[in-house]
């Protein structure tokens, strides 16, 4: 039998040459295929059944509902990008997930307890990159403010171009 750490079932290639292309990553914000994960204050959203699944956002609703929404790319599944983007801020479309949708959002150790080791793995990487995002506005050399470079993969200080990355310890 083969067993793996909850979190560490990640199936989607990290799109390492597309994400220093922001062209690319900008085509495939708009892409119709493209998918995001949305969270809520670090939540996360579940499909309301018997085997419960990650919630994933259509390009379409995302941007028809949350046009000013900042997502990270997490990476590809068969040519389709995946992208994680915090909705702590929309509080509407929040409600519009849970009500339209029949999503509920859930704290992510336990949505870790009810997924499939591979959404467990693509849940915490997101989570994950959020929570750093959040955290790290600012550089911690010279205390200006960053922004997200290479998809959200890093940040770079838009003073002295420090370039700052997540470090790398499991959720």
């Amino acid at each position: 039998m083969e067993t793996s750490h909850t979190f560490a079932g990640n199936p989607l290639d990290r799109a390492e040459r597309e994400r220093r292309d922001e062209a690319w990553i900008e085509a495939a914000l708009r892409d119709s295929s493209s998918l995001f994960l949305p969270f809520y204050k670090l939540d996360v959203p579940l499909t309301k059944s018997s085997h419960p699944v990650l919630g994933w956002l259509t390009s379409n609703q995302l941007w028809s509902s949350a046009p000013h929404a900042d997502p990270l790319l997490l990476g590809n599944i068969d040519a389709t990008a995946h992208f994680a983007v915090d909705l702590s801020n929309y509080p509407t479309v929040i409600d519009w997930i849970k009500n339209n949708l029949g999503w509920k959002f859930e704290n992510c150790r336990t949505a870790g307890g009810l997924l499939t080791v591979s959404e467990t793995g693509i849940l915490a990487q997101g989570r994950s990159q959020i929570d750093w995002h959040t955290r790290h506005g600012f550089c911690s050399v010279c205390g200006s403010p960053t922004v997200k470079t290479r998809g959200g993969q890093a940040r770079q200080c838009l003073d002295c171009k420090t370039d700052h990355f997540p470090r790398t310890d499991p959720v």
